[in-house]
């Protein structure tokens, strides 16, 4: 099966995206639960509080360790022959269980993800027939 594109936004709304994305980690920041994270974060240029945990991560900085980041990486999967090319010019769909804010299913209320969170949506993938 050969990959493709799906064209779902014009330019314009892209760089919406774009310069939004770059407001939010510049302006409000991301929080990050490691102290050494964010000591090289800060050490890179980042404005970061360490009470909070909250670094503010500037678009130079942001769009510099894009540039800087590999185009392709495989992901093996535990059956052999069972892989996940990225940068191949390959459309992939998948399911992650590392996401970091979860919906309560009992509360519907938001908040961090736990490993139970992760083993549950893990089994849930693997039992799904559409999903290797």
């Amino acid at each position: 099966m050969g990959g493709g594109f799906a064209k779902v936004l014009n330019l314009a709304k892209i760089r919406k995206i774009h310069d939004t994305s770059m407001r939010i980690l510049s302006e409000i920041g991301i929080k990050v639960n490691n102290e050494e994270i964010l000591d090289l974060l800060s050490k890179a240029g980042a404005r970061v509080n360490k009470e909070t945990k909250v670094a503010r991560i500037p678009e130079h900085l942001a769009m510099e360790s894009i540039k800087k980041s590999k185009k392709r990486y495989v992901l093996y999967g535990r059956e052999a022959g069972k892989i996940a090319e990225f940068g191949y010019g390959k459309q992939l769909f998948m399911s992650s269980g590392g996401q970091y804010i979860w919906i309560d299913e009992t509360t519907g209320e938001r908040r961090p993800g736990t490993l139970n969170d992760s083993r549950t949506a893990i089994l849930i993938g693997d039992a799904l027939e559409g999903i290797d």
